[in-house]
């Protein structure tokens, strides 16, 4: 059974890439979603085991996102990423917000799977 991840990012582009490198690993089933408010829907209806949203939105910023999803009761890792702080600062401040994991905006795909790995405790 492949492991559901979900990825909100207004980047649709972006998105997408991202939904397809994770699609292409057979424990991943990936869906990508460039609006907050249609990924709260889908969440909200059927949690994913990790979800990977951008800090920066313009309907719903990811903070916000995060916490209606825990509000509603839904406890899977989070990985935030953020244009705010490169890699390697968000790599040398280990940044945790509860259990949300914050990466640097651009992440290379091996290494967001990795993290994803990693939410997960694989």
């Amino acid at each position: 059974m492949s492991i559901p991840v979900y990825i909100v990012d207004d980047d649709k582009i972006f998105a997408e890439v991202v939904e397809i490198y994770f699609n292409s690993l057979p424990e991943f089933s990936a869906l990508a979603f460039s609006s907050s408010h249609v990924a709260l829907s889908c969440i909200l209806a059927k949690p994913p085991s990790v979800l990977i949203l951008d800090i920066m939105m313009p309907e719903m910023h990811g903070d916000e996102l995060a916490e209606r999803i825990r509000e509603a009761g839904i406890n899977c890792p989070i990985i935030v990423m953020t244009g705010l702080l490169s890699p390697d600062e968000a790599r040398h401040k280990n940044y945790r917000i509860g259990n949300r994991m914050v990466v640097g905006k651009p992440v290379p795909l091996p290494v967001l799977a990795t993290l994803v790995h990693q939410a997960l405790g694989a």
